[in-house]
């Protein structure tokens, strides 16, 4: 039977995506395995990034954001990850490399001032993302838990303010009732 699956939107930004094919898939199975569609949107540039969340329906859909550290032609992730703050203000970013450590691409984003941002080897990319994800999920699980329980109290209160409504009315004369 066919379950519903919730779709995890990713905007990877990766100018050489056969390199992260077996990312892609593992990640993919992975989330399959907790109920979810991954549904990466992959850039090969910032130009391509900038095109991709000019529209506000899929910033608002963004997940998470994944971008590599050598975007080649001598342009790295960090100023991508920028260009795509300026727009996309508050999306955890998961940064990563195969040449460079992740504390060097920390000491990078540290220098940029960008903020909610994961660092990784390609090799740990996988590991790193589903982190990220149970994080982001659990959030999201405990946001419509407190929910549950702050509908529950207040249609108490409503029901309570209900019942002294019609208390009062009840006791009133027909001057009280109109007013």
């Amino acid at each position: 039977e066919e379950t519903m699956r919730l779709d995890f939107n990713v905007l990877w930004v990766e100018d050489q995506p056969a390199h992260v094919e077996a990312q892609i898939e593992g990640i993919s199975q992975l989330m399959q395995q907790e109920g979810f569609h991954f549904k990466p949107t992959l850039c090969r540039s910032i130009h391509e990034v900038q095109r991709a969340i000019s529209t506000d329906v899929f910033t608002d859909e963004v997940d998470l954001v994944l971008v590599d550290w050598d975007l080649g032609s001598n342009l790295h992730g960090e100023d991508a990850i920028e260009a795509i703050r300026d727009q996309v203000r508050y999306k955890d970013v998961v940064f990563y490399s195969a040449q460079r450590a992740p504390d060097e691409l920390r000491r990078a984003a540290f220098d940029k001032e960008l903020e909610g941002v994961y660092c990784a080897s390609r090799e740990q990319l996988v590991e790193e993302v589903m982190g990220v994800f149970e994080s982001l999920v659990k959030k999201v699980l405990d946001v419509d838990h407190t929910r549950g329980i702050v509908m529950g109290a207040t249609s108490d209160i409503d029901h309570m303010v209900s019942e002294c409504l019609s208390t009062i009315y009840a006791m009133s004369d027909e001057s009280g009732k109109t007013e």
